[in-house]
């Protein structure tokens, strides 16, 4: 998160590769064998905030995947340092802003 709020300073691959902790936490969440655990609701209270703070900063970036897709893959954040600001106008012809290391 902090990364991102900073500017992100890796490349599409390294930031796609750590969504993929989102994309588990979302199968933890919505697994119906643990919906009967009273910790699940802790663990969504824990990550609720969090949540909240990244969707917001997705929310000032443009948006590279359809409506469809989850919250968090459907947006870039708005600020990046080189890597990822190239990698956006290559991949997805998006600009972010970019920011030094």
């Amino acid at each position: 998160m902090a990364a991102c709020e900073e500017g992100y300073q890796w490349s599409i691959y390294e930031y796609e590769s750590e969504l993929g902790i989102r994309d588990v936490i979302d199968k933890v969440l919505t697994a119906p064998e643990l919906t009967a655990h009273p910790e699940l609701s802790i663990f969504a209270e824990a990550i609720a905030d969090t949540d909240e703070r990244f969707a917001a900063l997705l929310r000032s970036g443009p948006s590279v995947l359809p409506e469809a897709a989850f919250w968090w893959n459907r947006n870039l954040p708005g600020r990046a340092g080189p890597d990822l600001v190239a990698d956006a106008e290559a991949h997805y012809a998006v600009h972010l802003r970019q920011v030094e290391p």
